[in-house]
């Protein structure tokens, strides 16, 4: 149902399975916690974990305070900073906890409730959120459905720091060598237009 435990060596299910309602579409391991993001209502046999869930990889039980209320779409997109102070989500949604948001937000890495410090132009992340890429002062963002940019994000304030758009999604952001070099991936074929206007939406 949309999540296997699978033999690393025969790709074979393995053990007690957990099992979703819905799609899966980002995983992120953080020690003994997997953050869990897709287009779920129920997880490993709990209700009410509408798109996000935590997972104690030990127990393999839903942790019973984490539970972010997503509506509007779904979770596509999960990271967190070097220094584990920041839990961020991305994707499809349109509210979280019954509040309007835009597509990429911080969250509690204890119960889900939101971060509101991080705080980006709501205009911005209108368009859906692919990836998400953070260190701990900034926060790379992967955009599609017409956006068609990463942006880079200041980590304290959520404000705008750096663009770049072309002429199709950006599905991946990916940080190497140390952090100075930024691997940008999605259905894109013409060059980047540097520093493009970010807090407009193409019609």
């Amino acid at each position: 149902g949309g999540f296997a435990i699978l033999d690393p060596t025969t790709g074979q299910p393995k053990g007690p399975q957990v099992t979703s309602d819905g799609e899966v579409h980002a995983l992120y391991l953080d020690g003994g916690a997997l953050y869990v993001g897709g287009q779920f209502q129920k997880f490993g046999g709990v209700n009410n974990r509408k798109m996000m869930a935590k997972l104690a990889t030990a127990s393999l039980t839903v942790d019973p305070t984490f539970a972010p209320q997503f509506v509007g779409g779904m979770v596509d997109a999960i990271d967190i900073s070097p220094d584990h102070s920041r839990l961020y989500a991305g994707g499809r949604f349109t509210t979280l906890n019954t509040v309007a948001v835009g597509k990429v937000v911080a969250l509690s890495q204890t119960d889900g409730s939101q971060d509101s410090s991080f705080n980006p132009p709501f205009n911005t992340t209108k368009q859906p959120v692919e990836d998400i890429e953070a260190l701990n002062t900034k926060v790379f963002v992967a955009f599609g459905g017409g956006y068609n940019r990463f942006v880079q994000f200041n980590a304290a304030s959520g404000a705008q720091e750096y663009g770049s758009c072309g002429d199709g999604d950006v599905q991946e952001v990916h940080l190497v060598n140390n952090g100075s070099l930024l691997l940008v991936g999605g259905h894109f074929a013409g060059n980047p237009k540097k520093n493009c206007t970010l807090d407009t939406i193409p019609t």
